[in-house]
């Protein structure tokens, strides 16, 4: 069975992950031997990519918050499944290709 955290719980994971990226991002995705100006590109890249996926998530306890086991069914529901998949290639799409308008970097797979 899988649990799926509630709203303020998922809030106070979401705020850890982020503050945590942001002040030790360049250690925890050992980017110490990059040039400090680039290191702080592909950690502001890094954070901006978690707080979308961190949504996506988010998305998922919003959908149906009164059951421990969110997914059941989920795949019956086009239009959620849709609304995921075009957020996720949206956020693809501008890490990947538009780094000038919003100011990211490319990433590599691994991080």
């Amino acid at each position: 069975m899988c649990v799926i955290l509630t709203g303020e719980v998922q809030a106070l994971y979401q705020v850890a992950v982020l503050l945590a990226l942001n002040f030790r991002g360049t250690s925890i995705l050992r980017l110490n031997h990059e040039t400090s100006e680039h290191a702080n590109k592909v950690k502001n890249t890094f954070i901006f990519n978690s707080f979308v996926l961190c949504q996506v998530f988010n998305e998922f306890n919003a959908l149906k918050p009164d059951e421990m086991n969110v997914f059941i069914g989920i795949t019956r529901n086009r239009l959620f499944m849709g609304i995921i998949g075009i957020t996720v290639l949206l956020q693809v799409l501008i890490i990947e290709f538009l780094g000038k308008f919003a100011k990211t970097v490319r990433l590599n797979w691994k991080l």
